[in-house]
């Protein structure tokens, strides 16, 4: 598959202690300075094999989890300066250097190791792409190295903050929040989880049945507490948390992301191993509506998610699902989506047994459409109508809705 749309962000924010990997880094290292006219200090050596790492343990990540998965990078240089992609505000220098990082990956490229797509200079719809070859796979089967290999660099920001269009900000007032303990709370989780070996008792059919739905399914655009790309695949070597915060406040949000084992489909997560023991969900139905309706001191229904004059025995369509799904997209949707005019982007969450032809390559309003599209075709309705009814059935929590909530961070983390 050579989709270039079927990827995520390069990452770098991974480390790793195997002593494996680093024979390989220093291998690659010595050829590619072998390469060179003008050979490496020692000092900038020290950088090359630091930069390989990197590449290297982002592209092992990526191919354990799906080796068709592309990773977007950027080689512009503005995103290697103050604001960039690669710049970090803390230690106000670059993360990486845009010379010995281009220079991996080109040598890397040269080398067969990677299948590389270079987007031209200037503003591009799309970054430039790379992967790992078979060749560069083998390299890995042979070092015997995959996702436990891999671990995420604990100087890595795990609090976040971002504005109004989920970009990055730097940390505002903390008011009556305790920044520290919560950074100190959530290093200790991840120090934990980055020692524990978490896995997935399931057959690689049901592997590869988990990663073609994650592949069709796309966040809400609307929701503020949401990272602006969210990873398509499973990467076991995600096995860390961090906290994001919206709209420049520690006020909203505060919800944890980045666990491999918040994406699966809820049915697999019964399968979840930690160290080789099996675990077990403890599930409260609807949880979030009932809080919502004790914060406001009102009596919640028998079940939020079932809506009068609504047919929930349509066949091809769960549609409680459906249900449950709006109620979080309009929960976790700002105050301007109030207008019933800017409705047009929230979308049915459908669970179709076939993928419609051309759906990967389809843009996010033209998914928007065919899902609202296929709604209408099965109800015989119009999303905005379930929509409408939705709040008119919540009523008592009217005023909950457009407010961000982001699953009830707010609510815990204030009360």
């Amino acid at each position: 598959m050579n989709d270039l749309t079927h990827s995520r962000r390069n990452r770098i924010d991974l480390i790793s202690k195997s002593e494996r990997l680093r024979e390989l880094v220093l291998r690659l290292a010595k050829e590619l300075n072998l390469s060179r006219r003008r050979k490496y200090s020692n000092g900038q050596f020290i950088l090359c094999c630091e930069h390989l790492e990197i590449v290297l343990l982002d592209l092992l990540s990526a191919s354990d989890g799906d080796p068709f998965l592309y990773i977007g990078y950027s080689r512009g240089k503005n995103n290697f300066l103050k604001g960039g992609a690669y710049w970090d505000d803390k230690e106000g220098q670059a993360i990486l250097s845009s010379s010995h990082f281009l220079t991996v990956i080109d040598f890397l490229e040269e080398c067969g190791l990677i299948e590389n797509h270079i987007a031209k200079a200037g503003r591009n719809e799309r970054s430039s792409r790379m992967r790992a070859t078979p060749a560069l796979r083998e390299l890995f089967e042979e070092k015997k190295l995959n996702w436990a290999s891999i671990l995420i660099n604990p100087r890595s920001p795990i609090i976040i903050v971002k504005d109004e269009n989920k970009k990055k900000v730097a940390y505002p007032e903390v008011n009556n929040f305790d920044l520290s303990r919560s950074i100190k709370n959530l290093q200790r989780i991840n120090a934990n989880l980055q020692t524990s070996l978490i896995n997935l008792s399931i057959s690689d059919d049901d592997f590869r049945n988990i990663q073609t739905r994650m592949l069709s399914n796309e966040g809400n655009e609307d929701n503020i507490f949401e990272a602006q790309e969210v990873e398509r695949s499973i990467e076991f070597s995600d096995r860390s948390l961090k906290r994001i915060f919206a709209l420049n406040s520690f006020d909203n949000g505060g919800r944890f992301y980045g666990g491999w084992w918040q994406s699966i489909p809820s049915e697999y997560r019964k399968y979840i191993e930690i160290e080789g023991l099996m675990t077990v969900e403890m599930d409260f139905s609807t949880i979030q509506p009932r809080i919502l309706y004790a914060d406001v001191g009102h009596p919640a229904p028998l079940d939020s998610y079932i809506l009068p004059n609504w047919n929930y025995e349509i066949a091809g369509i769960n549609l409680r699902h459906v249900v449950k799904k709006a109620f979080n997209q309009l929960i976790n949707s700002s105050e301007t989506s109030r207008n019933e005019r800017q409705w047009h982007r929230f979308a049915p969450d459908l669970v179709l047994a076939q993928e419609p032809d051309g759906w990967r390559e389809m843009s996010k309003p033209q998914k928007r459409q065919l899902q609202t599209q296929l709604f209408h075709e099965i109800t015989g309705k119009e999303y905005r109508e379930l929509l409408k009814d939705l709040l008119e059935f919540h009523k008592p929590i009217e005023n909950k809705f457009f407010q961000a909530h982001g699953e009830l961070c707010n609510l815990l983390i204030h009360k």
